[in-house]
């Protein structure tokens, strides 16, 4: 009984620990952002990033961020791939089977 009893409460501050520490990381930076893509990479204002996976750009502005994505699609064929690289590099494919 009192090795549940333990357990129970070793399990209760695990949870309570990984909610205060989870809320504590989504506040957002002074005079920054919170970007990328799980909302967790802090920006300083005016900061530029480009990112690989995704590929995008992400862009933080007075406590907001611009994402852009890439504007050429996909092409239609069998055997494309993404070029290496980060954001705007990673828009472009070349052809390898």
């Amino acid at each position: 009984m009192h090795t549940s009893r333990v357990v129970v409460i070793a399990i209760c501050l695990l949870l309570i620990s990984d909610v205060v520490y989870g809320a504590r990381k989504k506040v957002p930076p002074k005079d920054g952002c919170l970007g990328g893509k799980n909302g967790r990479r802090r920006m300083i204002d005016g900061q530029t990033v480009n990112s690989r996976f995704p590929c995008q750009q992400w862009y933080c502005s007075k406590g907001s961020v611009t994402v852009t994505n890439c504007t050429t699609e996909r092409p239609n064929l069998p055997c494309m791939n993404p070029m290496p690289g980060k954001f705007p590099t990673c828009c472009q494919y070349f052809y390898l089977c």
